[in-house]
């Protein structure tokens, strides 16, 4: 049997500990911070170790104290209805966090278990949870040298003759089966794939490119349809006001061998493309591309997107 841990101790309030450490899932973060993909990234270990904080200050005192399971019922819980409260509060509610925050909260409860007079393979489940933290973070080296390169080739955005600049390229939303190969083009180089099969929008994403376009005119890329029935792709360009609702325009690719041009002008401060709302080019966020609908395999390659 457990012990309780609060035993013989005064009672003190429970409840202003406990706002005290959800309150980082609730708050609106900083934008400044949110514009720093790496320093971002570590908000995992905000998401792993405060629940596990929560479990163990649940245990030991309140009403659950010394009832292991159900303090880390309840730990998760408090964590997960804020992921649900983000929404609206500014900040972006995501399944991914919700599994970190169990992780913490479960290797917590395990190491307790362990102090306890539990077996050592409590202490083994702690430490395995723990691995959590390295996988969520294997990408950050990456991303901070893909930024490090895309700020010296700016305004080059992505030629795709270096692994590197593929950190910051991603699938939007784990949409399609998308494919971010790289391929021999026409000219000897290399090319990114978007493929996708069946009814879905397939779409990638590029972040940590230098924000101000302010200068620039035109947004230009090469691409070609290699196979496939959709000819309809989508430009999207969001700027940091404007996440979930970027700007678009529609882009016409013909099946062939052929590469072609294509341009978006970019206004500042003015609607741009299918938009209906002043731009920031001097503070722009993602740069996504997407295919149309098709009812097959559909493949299409992009090559040198650069800003004039």
């Amino acid at each position: 049997m457990t012990p309780d841990p609060s035993a013989g101790r005064p009672s003190r309030p429970l409840w202003p500990l406990l706002v005290l450490l959800v309150v980082p899932f609730v708050v609106p973060v900083p934008g400044r911070l949110e514009r720093m993909i790496v320093l971002r990234s570590f908000g995992v270990l905000a998401h792993f170790f405060l629940p596990g904080v929560l479990v163990w200050l649940l245990w030991h005192r309140g009403p659950l104290a010394g009832r292991l399971p159900a303090a880390l019922l309840a730990g998760f819980a408090l964590v997960a209805a804020c992921e649900l409260v983000q929404g609206y509060v500014g900040r972006h509610p995501r399944w991914q966090d919700a599994l970190v925050d169990l992780a913490g909260a479960a290797a917590a409860a395990a190491w307790l278990r362990r102090r306890g007079g539990g077996g050592r393979r409590w202490l083994l489940a702690a430490l395995l949870l723990l691995l959590v933290l390295p996988w969520e973070l294997r990408k950050v080296p990456g991303v901070w040298l893909g930024e490090r390169l895309a700020a010296r080739r700016f305004p080059l955005l992505a030629d795709f003759e270096t692994r590197r600049e593929l950190a910051l390229w991603g699938e939007n939303e784990d949409q399609g089966q998308l494919g971010l190969a790289r391929v021999d083009s026409l000219h000897g180089r290399s090319a990114l794939l978007i493929g996708s099969a069946g009814d879905v929008w397939p779409g990638i994403v590029m972040h940590g490119f230098p924000r101000d376009w302010s200068g620039y005119r035109e947004l230009v890329f090469a691409a070609r349809r290699r196979e496939g029935t959709a000819r309809r792709l989508q430009v999207r360009l969001a700027d940091f006001a404007a996440r979930r609702d970027g700007c678009f325009r529609l882009f016409s690719v013909p099946l062939g061998d052929e590469w072609r041009t294509y341009r978006l002008v970019l206004r500042d401060g003015r609607p741009l493309g299918e938009c209906h709302r002043p731009f920031r080019l001097d503070d722009m966020d993602a740069l996504l591309f997407y295919i149309g609908r098709q009812d097959r395999r559909t493949v299409v390659a992009i090559d040198d997107i650069h800003l004039e």
